[in-house]
């Protein structure tokens, strides 16, 4: 019985997912949902990098955006040093 529901789930998310203007939104939504944690939206209009306020809103995004990838191919690479 527990993997009829497990994939009426997984059929249910990925309908909601595959039917989505904003896939990446509804897949932080339904993370949110299944780890039982609210999401909180709050505008972000001033940032410090590097010891730097900045209030550039094209900068801030740029910036999360390199931190997160420099921080996705470093979790890549423990991983690999880890497997192999």
């Amino acid at each position: 019985m527990s993997n009829i529901i497990r994939e009426a789930k997984k059929h249910y998310y990925s309908k909601q997912i595959e039917n989505s203007k904003n896939k990446m939104k509804t897949i932080w939504d339904i993370t949110g949902t299944l780890t039982g944690t609210k999401t909180k939206n709050e505008d972000i209009h001033q940032l410090n990098i590097n010891g730097n306020i900045n209030y550039n809103l094209q900068t801030i995004p740029d910036f999360f955006n390199n931190y997160l990838f420099i921080t996705g191919k470093i979790i890549v690479l423990l991983i690999r040093i880890i497997i192999l």
